[in-house]
C-alpha cells in the first residue's frame, strides 16, 4: 500500500494502521508546504477507504469496481474538477472540493456556496461501497463564512462520511476546525527522492534531474513545474539579467525588443506561472550570492553555478543583496495577483538597479 509514493514513511505507516481499524477518526488534515505530495497521498488513502477488497491489507486493490472508477487516482493525474464544484473523478462516493475557478476573482477561495453544496451531498448514502470520502483541497482557502458552515458539518458528520483536508498554511484556518481533525504534517522530500521521481516521471537524466531537484528544495510539485517550464533556460536568463546590474541606462534594458517576451509572453494563465518561476529562480540566485558571502556554501541551491555566483556576489554589498531578495518577493506577490508581466519586470529592473548602484 502506497508503494508508488516516495517519502513520507511515517505518515504512510500511520495511514496503514488507521485503515486496518474498524473504528477510525472521520477527519484528517494533511498539511505542509505546497508540492510535498499531500494531495497524492490523500487521493491514494481515499482510494483505499473506498476499496471493496475484503482484506484491508490489500486495499487499494486496483481491480474492484470502486478502484476501477478511480483508476487515475494515485497515478499522478489530478481529479477532473469543473468550476471548483464538489465533483469526484468518476466516482459517486468521492466528493472533491477545491477553490472556485471564477476568473473574475483575483484570489483563490472556497466559497460558502461550495460548502452549502457539500452539506447537501454529505447527506447522501454511499452508492458503491459502505462509505463516502470528502477531499477538501486547499482547505486553508475557505472564506470565514465557508469555514464556519463547514465547522457545523465537521462537528456532526454523517457516520458514513470521511473528511480529508489538505492545507499549506494551517495558520489561515479556524482553530475550532483544527481542534476537530487529526493532523499529519508533510515535510520536504530529500533532494535524492525528488531526483528519483523526476527521472521516473519525466525521463530526465541524472545530472539534469539533480539540478532541478536542488532548485526545487524538496518540493516535488515545484520540481515538476520547473521541468515543464524549461527551468534551465529560464535560469540562464535570470542569471544574465542579474549580471546586467548595475547599469547607467536601465531604460535601455527594458526597451530591448525581447525583454523576456520570448520566454514569458503576456495574456495566458501559463504566462503568470512562468513569470512566477522566473522570479523564484532570480530569488534563489540572489540568496545563493548572499549565502556565498556569508560562507554558507552548504545552503546554496544553484550548486552547479557556484564559481559564477561567487564572482557576481563580489560586486554586491550584503545589505543590497538582502534588499534585492525582498524586491523579488514583492514582484512574486504581484505576479500571483496576475499583474502585467512587463509592469512587474519594469518595476523590478529599476528597483534592483537602485540597490546595485549602492552596492
Amino acid at each position: 500500500m502506497f508503494e508508488t509514493i516516495v517519502g513520507h514513511e511515517q505518515n504512510k505507516e500511520f495511514l496503514r494502521r488507521l485503515l486496518a481499524r474498524d473504528n477510525r477518526p472521520h477527519s484528517l488534515l494533511f498539511h505542509g508546504p505546497e508540492g510535498m505530495g499531500k494531495r497524492l497521498l490523500a487521493l491514494e488513502f481515499a482510494k483505499a477507504l473506498l476499496c471493496l477488497a475484503p482484506d484491508k491489507a490489500d486495499r487499494p486493490c486496483g481491480i474492484c469496481g470502486s478502484c476501477r472508477l478511480l483508476h487515475t487516482v494515485g497515478a499522478g493525474a489530478p481529479p477532473e474538477v469543473r468550476r471548483g464544484d464538489t465533483e469526484g473523478p468518476g466516482h459517486p462516493d468521492l466528493i472533491y472540493v477545491e477553490h472556485d475557478h471564477n476568473p473574475d476573482k483575483k484570489r483563490r477561495l472556497i466559497t460558502i456556496g461550495q460548502i452549502h453544496d457539500l452539506i447537501g451531498q454529505a447527506q447522501l448514502s454511499p452508492s458503491v461501497g459502505t462509505c463516502r470520502v470528502c477531499l477538501l483541497d486547499e482547505s486553508d482557502l475557505m472564506t470565514t463564512e465557508a469555514a464556519n458552515a463547514f465547522l457545523k458539518l465537521l462537528e456532526e458528520p454523517p457516520q458514513h462520511l470521511y473528511f480529508i483536508l489538505i492545507a499549506a498554511k494551517t495558520g489561515n484556518m479556524l482553530p475550532t476546525i483544527l481542534s476537530r481533525v487529526i493532523s499529519l504534517r508533510f515535510a520536504a522530500l530529500s533532494r535524492a527522492e525528488v531526483q528519483q521521481i523526476l527521472m521516473r516521471k519525466t525521463g530526465l537524466g541524472a545530472d539534469e534531474a539533480a539540478v532541478v531537484a536542488d532548485l526545487a528544495d524538496g518540493s516535488l510539485g515545484r520540481a515538476l513545474a520547473y521541468h515543464e517550464a524549461d527551468i534551465l533556460s529560464l535560469r540562464d536568463r535570470a542569471q544574465e539579467f542579474i549580471a546586467c546590474f548595475p547599469t547607467q541606462t536601465p531604460l535601455n534594458l527594458i526597451m530591448e525588443r525581447d525583454y523576456f517576451s520570448d520566454l514569458i509572453p503576456d495574456g495566458s494563465p501559463a504566462s503568470f506561472e512562468t513569470l512566477r518561476i522566473f522570479l523564484d529562480l532570480m530569488k534563489t540566485l540572489f540568496r545563493d550570492m548572499l549565502f556565498l558571502q556569508l560562507g554558507l556554501t552548504g545552503r546554496v541551491l544553484n550548486a552547479d553555478r557556484v564559481p559564477a555566483l561567487q564572482e557576481q556576489a563580489q560586486k554586491w554589498r550584503r545589505d543590497a543583496l538582502t534588499h534585492a531578495v525582498e524586491a523579488v518577493e514583492r514582484a512574486s506577490l504581484a505576479a500571483l495577483r496576475h499583474a502585467n508581466r512587463k509592469a512587474v519586470l519594469d518595476d523590478l529592473t529599476f528597483t534592483i538597479n537602485a540597490f546595485a548602484q549602492h552596492a
